[in-house]
């Protein structure tokens, strides 16, 4: 085996990657043991098709004109679920057949509905029925607003999650139960970010860093660990999906985020994988780009000229060749620069770095967001280090000299003006493993009152961007503000 990828492996295996293959392979025997749905009539009885939501709604590829809606319900006959909408909560006057979509449950089906025709910086009231019953809706609780025109100047503001599925079921004994054997942080954390964030809109909405659904990402998981947990937010809010190193059972993933034919949805390569779960998006004026390197590269090979890999780099080097928008932010799961439960200086994140780093700082990208260490790291404005850590060099490597927080950072734009590079992958937790001695990471006060290059709490983090500033917010699970910066881009 190669010693990068022997590494790598070595070092997220307290991660449960050691199980993932197993629990992988499992998951998929289970599912193709199960027995075929019964067909049944609905009068029968049959409890499978019960005129009931058993998945909340969410919201996809969210647009100034447009969004698309999802949600689940028992298995059902006849006439297909309708959306009602519109500007009034109390006069929902428009209304949408849904379609049915492969669903990832068992006995469940699967609905979306895409609303188009609507009007920018628009807020809607929308309602879900089956069979003439009222699932959910008509009330000011299943609402959205659609964001400004593409280019429109407007605050544009993003709740981000990494890590976050550890809500998921184990089996425990009753005496356990009754003492809190529940996963509570990433509902804290949940109710953290709602406490800082007071009611603002997030008009970008809620960005998935990956590993969204432990251990495996099957359909149950993703169910207890993310649907539930963040149903009040998903009904209301955008969410712009991440794949990581937990979430790819079988084809979960893809039944459960993609829409359509264009974006999020996963077509067959040449290689026969259905992948990739890559996409970008313009919103407002900024440029949103998510990648997944890890089933297109990772989890096959370690050779850097693996087709599918080298085919998603170069999508996208012509994506941002492309861009025009103000602002740029760059989603991959897994970092280039860290030194917590992950060590960037091992296994196949240098690959990593030395493909993705180049293209950070040729097209001016402003943000590189990504989870899998159970931390929160943030870099100085840095262009140019494509090396180990012993490599930097401030005078080289940093654009800016501050850490944003008293004075903004200030980016020239265009080719090298510097990234911020931040993980955040601690919504359902911390985990104070490593050195914490990064030399591009900012220093951070910790809860233990020590500085570290890095901080070891659980929490979250949010931005936003508006003309030319963007903010950024790490917040802890009781809502505090444990990091913060700006940066200004200035000719």
């Amino acid at each position: 085996m190669n010693p990068d990828r022997r590494k790598f492996l070595t070092q997220t295996a307290t991660f449960g990657l050691g199980s993932l293959a197993a629990a992988n392979t499992l998951a998929l025997a289970n599912e193709k043991t199960k027995p075929a749905a019964p067909a049944a009539d609905p009068a029968s009885g049959d409890p499978s098709y019960a005129i009931e939501l058993r998945r909340s709604p969410y919201l996809l590829q969210m647009r100034p004109d447009g969004v698309s809606i999802r949600w689940r319900t028992g298995r059902s006959k006849g006439t297909p679920p309708v959306v009602r909408y519109g500007t009034d909560p109390d006069l929902l006057d428009r209304s949408l057949l849904a379609s049915e979509l492969p669903s990832a449950g068992r006995n469940t089906s699967d609905w979306v509905a895409t609303l188009t025709g609507l009007t920018p910086r628009t807020t809607y009231y929308y309602q879900l029925e089956l069979a003439s019953v009222t699932l959910c809706g008509g009330d000011e609780d299943h609402t959205f607003t659609t964001p400004g025109a593409i280019d429109s100047q407007g605050p544009v503001r993003f709740w981000c999650i990494g890590d976050s599925g550890s809500n998921r079921q184990r089996e425990i004994s009753a005496e356990a139960a009754l003492r809190g054997g529940g996963s509570g942080t990433p509902i804290s954390v949940r109710n953290g970010a709602k406490k800082f964030n007071k009611g603002k809109l997030l008009t970008g909405g809620v960005l998935l860093l990956g590993d969204n659904a432990y251990p495996v990402g099957s359909d149950a998981n993703y169910q207890s660990a993310f649907f539930q947990t963040y149903a009040d937010l998903l009904r209301s809010n955008p969410m712009w999906p991440c794949t990581g190193n937990h979430d790819l059972t079988g084809d979960v993933y893809g039944r459960n985020f993609a829409v359509d034919q264009e974006g999020l949805n996963p077509l067959p390569d040449s290689t026969g994988s259905h992948f990739p779960f890559y996409y970008s998006a313009d919103i407002g004026n900024l440029h949103l780009v998510v990648l997944d390197p890890w089933q297109n590269w990772w989890q096959h090979t370690p050779d850097t000229k693996y087709r599918p890999w080298r085919k998603q780099v170069e999508w996208l080097e012509k994506d941002l060749a492309a861009n025009k928008r103000h602002w740029t932010v760059l989603v991959s799961h897994f970092p280039v620069y860290a030194a917590g439960n992950i060590n960037s200086d091992d296994g196949l994140t240098d690959l990593l770095r030395a493909d993705l780093v180049p293209l950070c700082d040729k097209f001016g990208v402003d943000l590189y967001l990504c989870g899998h260490d159970h931390t929160y790291q943030r870099s100085y404005l840095i262009a140019g280090n494509y090396g180990k850590r012993t490599t930097f060099d401030p005078q080289k490597h940093q654009m800016s000299a501050g850490d944003g927080r008293e004075q903004p950072i200030v980016k020239k734009p265009g080719a090298n003006g510097g990234t911020v590079y931040i993980i955040h992958g601690a919504a359902a937790g911390g985990r104070p493993h490593g050195s914490f001695d990064h030399p591009v990471i900012i220093p951070t006060k910790n809860p233990d009152g020590k500085i570290r290059n890095g901080w070891l709490g659980p929490g979250s983090f949010v931005f936003e961007v508006e003309g030319p500033r963007l903010q950024g917010w790490a917040i802890d699970d009781k809502g505090k503000v444990i990091d913060q910066f700006t940066m200004e881009k200035r000719a």
